[in-house]
């Protein structure tokens, strides 16, 4: 979905701070979508079906991780949670987490979105 500018320049600000923190955690096969001097991760897609998405950041080590970035304004978005089931069913293959990246201030939101949807999915509040 496309975002205000300004919610954009948020989602990118925040992704920059998830991929620091990640690297100074000593993560390995960090991918980043839209992010110059990174790999960008893999579509993950549900088996049998040609659409998918790109996560916004995936580590292989020491854990598997899917990452999706959002901004107050991308919360609750039906695109958001169509994501979100599918990163959290992929994770779940892979023997991984996901983990929703929130703004301040929306953990109670995310969390009601994440029960309504019935997902494995942890919040990183930044």
């Amino acid at each position: 979905m496309a975002r205000s500018p300004e919610s954009q320049s948020i989602h990118d600000n925040m992704v920059g701070k998830v991929v620091t923190h990640l690297a100074n955690k000593n993560f390995t096969g960090i991918q980043v979508d839209h992010l110059i001097g990174y790999q960008q991760p893999a579509k993950i897609i549900w088996k049998g079906q040609a659409e998918g998405h790109i996560p916004d950041v995936t580590t292989t080590g020491p854990q598997k991780l899917i990452l999706e970035v959002e901004t107050a304004e991308t919360i609750t978005e039906t695109h958001t949670k169509d994501q979100w089931k599918l990163f959290a069913a992929h994770a779940v293959n892979i023997g991984g987490e996901f983990w929703a990246v929130i703004p301040s201030g929306h953990v109670s939101t995310v969390s009601m979105v994440i029960q309504d949807l019935g997902i494995a999915a942890k919040i990183w509040e930044m």
